[in-house]
């Protein structure tokens, strides 16, 4: 078995996964992905992690990340004066994943292409200068806008008020 691969503690990933709820929802999630990312931002990561039912809380995000940061997969950086609390990856959050849930697979570092990735696959360059972005509105169902990556606020806010105007019916 290999606990260390290019510095990064595989075992210590695998010790993560198998003795923690929020750690093994967390490397299911990133396993999953389709495309690794640069960045991830502890609000953001609450937010996806809490759509797809794996509820926590920012300080157990903030110990996981940091856990990550001492098992060699990335640095997490505290947010000031108005940066917000992140993980920079240095190797694929993909390969992470699977790793640590005991898949035989090479902790790949990040190339070229994901240097350019953002926060999540949520959001995934189309042509034109549109961006897709899924929103998980229930447990079964996810929503897709492309929507114009100079997308403004006060275009949001169109948009927000034209859902506030579709029919429905309150539960």
């Amino acid at each position: 078995m290999v606990t260390m691969q290019d510095g990064v503690n595989i075992q210590g990933l695998r010790e993560l996964y198998n003795e923690y709820d929020l750690a093994k929802g967390f490397f299911d999630y990133i396993s999953t992905r389709s495309r690794n990312s640069w960045e991830t931002s502890v609000d953001r990561l609450q937010h996806l992690l809490g759509s797809r039912g794996l509820e926590c809380s920012r300080s157990d995000l903030v110990w996981l990340l940091k856990q990550l940061d001492q098992l060699n997969v990335g640095t997490f950086i505290v947010g000031r004066h108005g940066q917000r609390s992140r993980f920079q990856w240095d190797t694929a959050m993909i390969s992470v994943g699977k790793a640590a849930a005991g898949e035989d697979v090479e902790v790949e570092g990040l190339n070229e292409d994901d240097a350019n990735l953002s926060e999540d696959d949520e959001e995934v360059a189309l042509r034109d200068g549109y961006l897709r972005h899924t929103f998980k509105l229930r447990p079964n169902v996810e929503i897709t806008l492309d929507l114009p990556s100079d997308f403004s606020s006060s275009e949001a806010n169109r948009l927000a008020g034209y859902v506030r105007t579709l029919p429905f019916e309150d539960a």
